[in-house]
């Protein structure tokens, strides 16, 4: 209710269902927490209630399809007219499936994980928005069966957006597919990021892993406004995508086996130790006076995989040009190509500004990638003249595709690269050096 400072919101316990069928059965729960009461006057709004629930549901069948839904929502924080409001409550969510120990085994295996983090509440100063995790999993699996993994995430708005995180994740002996999907929420002040990872182990058939981030730039006016990634692979063996929308930070240390990473305004010491390894880059960098993100991309081959293995997506993000300093030359700076084992049998690669392709490559040879992606700098010419619809935003689409043959049992076969982008004024070389031109 209303007061000074407003109470914050209830929690939730005791959740559980379970469904049994012979054909099909499903069982589904949603967790709610409670809103975080206004504040009056100069007061504070009360807290959101944070929301954690672990494999509250399950289902039984005996050959049929199986499915288990668990939804989390946290509570929104509390306004306060004139005051503070409150915060959005964190909301986690994880289930998982083991089939194994169930008393009766089912075709396909049907798992999913949702999670809403709580919003601020309004006021002079708006609350932090909430977290938001979930985890949908087929931890176990007997003989002979799909599955179809998926977890989503939205993150609570606020000053502080909140962090969203997405996994989904199985093992099973027939074709099946993982999704995660991971929205950051969007702060006044900063933004959060949203990380997604899609993990199958699928032996023998092949499966489709998705990964999926969207983060949006700060109201106060960050220079990247949107970012938006779509991984997509397929193959047999062991497959993971991560795709990371983030600003200013990068996720843990992964070793997926599709890669899809974009970084927002990035840390001057990350900008730095790019620099420092890369003098050409550096070079072309010397007069910067934006760095508009790190994107990191690449695929490989699934470990224990049989069959060639497709994988790639698009990494997507818009510049306001109205938020930068100066507004002088695009380049982007390509570094750190590594080639796992044999590569890739064949790769596509390309960039697109305001909707136009500066940038296509096709290769059939890892070598060739490799040197594009070498201490190799770019230059695009004038930002201005890239803004084709003079709207003030600069809208980039990074796209890349890649096939790649199996390895020996436990290694892959695959290529991933770099890319820093800003707008330093022109360079002139004091003497000419290779430039791979676009």
């Amino acid at each position: 209710g209303a007061g000074t400072t407003g109470g914050n919101g209830g929690s939730v316990s005791n959740l559980a269902a379970l469904a049994r069928g012979d054909t099909a059965a499903t069982a589904t729960t949603q967790a709610w927490g409670g809103f975080g009461g206004d504040g009056a006057a100069s007061g504070r709004g009360g807290n959101g209630a944070s929301v954690t629930v672990y494999d509250s549901a399950r289902a039984y069948t005996d050959g049929g399809d199986a499915t288990v839904s668990q939804t989390v929502f946290a509570g929104g924080g509390g306004d306060a007219a004139g005051g503070l409001g409150g915060d959005g409550g964190d909301a986690t969510s994880s289930v998982g499936f083991n089939d194994q120990s169930a008393p009766t085994h089912s075709a396909t295996l049907i798992v999913g994980a949702a999670a809403f983090g709580g919003d601020g509440g309004t006021g002079t100063d708006r609350g932090d928005g909430g977290d938001a995790s979930a985890e949908a999993r087929v931890s176990a699996a007997v003989g002979g069966q799909r599955a179809a993994v998926a977890a989503y995430v939205e993150a609570g708005d606020g000053d502080v957006g909140g962090n969203a995180y997405a996994r989904a994740d199985g093992v099973t002996t027939l074709a099946s597919t993982a999704e995660a999907t991971a929205h950051g929420g969007r702060g006044d002040s900063v933004s959060g990021s949203a990380w997604a990872t899609a993990w199958m182990g699928s032996m023998g058939a092949p499966s489709t892993v998705s990964a999926k981030a969207y983060a949006t730039g700060s109201v106060d006016g960050d220079v990247v406004t949107s970012i938006s990634i779509e991984l997509a692979g397929s193959g047999d063996g062991l497959q993971e995508a991560s795709a990371l929308a983030s600003y200013g930070a990068d996720a843990n240390p992964v070793d997926p086996t599709l890669l899809g990473h974009v970084t927002a305004s990035p840390s001057s010491s990350d900008v730095d130790a790019i620099l420092g390894g890369n003098p050409n880059i550096a070079t072309g960098f010397s007069d910067a006076t934006s760095y508009f993100a790190i994107v990191e991309l690449g695929a490989s081959s699934g470990a224990n995989g049989t069959t060639d293995q497709t994988a790639g997506g698009t990494l997507d993000f818009a510049v306001n040009l109205e938020a930068l300093p100066a507004v002088d030359n695009l380049l982007m700076g390509f570094y750190d190509g590594t080639i796992e084992l044999d590569g890739f049998t064949t790769m596509s690669f390309t960039i697109s500004i305001d909707g136009v392709e500066v940038s296509d490559f096709t290769w059939n040879d890892p070598e060739d990638a490799l040197t594009f992606f070498s201490d190799n700098f770019v230059d695009y010419g004038p930002i201005s003249e890239l803004d084709l619809d003079e709207d003030g935003q600069l809208e980039f689409s990074i796209a890349f595709s890649m096939v790649t043959s199996p390895a020996e049992s436990g290694l892959s076969n695959g290529f991933f690269g770099n890319i820093l982008i800003g707008d330093p004024p022109p360079v002139t070389p004091e003497a000419p050096h290779d430039l791979l031109l676009v």
